[in-house]
């Protein structure tokens, strides 16, 4: 069981990968990737879907901020 409200987190962060500013887009960036790693992306399949919305919405922000969440929740290489 996690120990934080999932879906009120999930909620707050994604838009934050779309914020003017870089240091907090790649803190939600982060963040994300912690929930990730912590709980499996099976408990957060609407992510892939939304990592993808990211970087196909045209914006610049929110294309950084979505390759740096992508970057940070890869497998670690062998």
């Amino acid at each position: 069981a996690c120990c934080f409200p999932a879906l009120a987190w999930q909620n707050a962060l994604v838009p934050m990968l779309a914020h003017g500013e870089r240091p907090l887009r790649h803190t939600a960036g982060s963040s994300i990737a912690a929930i990730v790693v912590a709980t499996g992306i099976e408990h957060w399949p609407q992510l892939v879907g939304l990592l993808l919305q990211c970087l196909q919405s045209g914006n610049v922000a929110a294309l950084d901020g979505g390759l740096d969440t992508l970057y940070k929740v890869r497998p670690a290489p062998v």
